[in-house]
């Protein structure tokens, strides 16, 4: 029987050309996300809205935008209302982002836990080589069937 390999295993080790994802949860998601992820594994690279290299509390949606779209994060956020005009715009603009995780209202936390962590160790991020990637869908959102999060793009 072949070896079991952890989760924790599978995030790309000395390939350069291989990026993880990278989340930025907004100042209104509960940061308890962030520590229960790096319980997990501290190796993901997950930033809360106003701590240390992370945009200060308070920052505007196109802010945040021209933020994840310079650095590579992808923005985890519940702004279902202002947040999709923003996109728009950024998008008019010329601009892309990597890519934004709406949470549905009412989600579970385990729930939205559980999933993010399925992100980080699942195989598609090993088709997108470059924080500058972005990931297309088709309209401003696509929501999964019994899941706590939508990806906006």
């Amino acid at each position: 029987m072949p070896p079991q390999v952890s989760p924790r295993d599978a995030i790309p080790q000395g390939q350069p050309t291989m990026t993880p994802p990278r989340f930025l949860l907004d100042e209104h998601v509960p940061q308890a996300i962030q520590s229960q992820l790096l319980r997990l594994d501290a190796r993901i690279d997950v930033l809360v809205v106003g701590q240390p290299l992370a945009p200060p509390k308070g920052t505007s949606d196109p802010d945040l935008l021209a933020w994840i779209e310079k650095t590579g994060y992808i923005l985890v956020s519940g702004n279902r209302r202002t947040m999709p005009e923003h996109v728009r715009a950024h998008y008019a603009a010329g601009h892309h982002v990597p890519g934004i995780l709406l949470l549905k209202r009412g989600a579970r936390l385990g729930q939205i836990i559980e999933q993010l962590y399925h992100v980080v160790f699942s195989k598609w991020h090993r088709r997108y080589p470059s924080p500058k990637s972005r990931f297309r869908f088709s309209g401003v959102a696509s929501g999964c069937s019994g899941s706590s999060w939508a990806m906006l793009n």
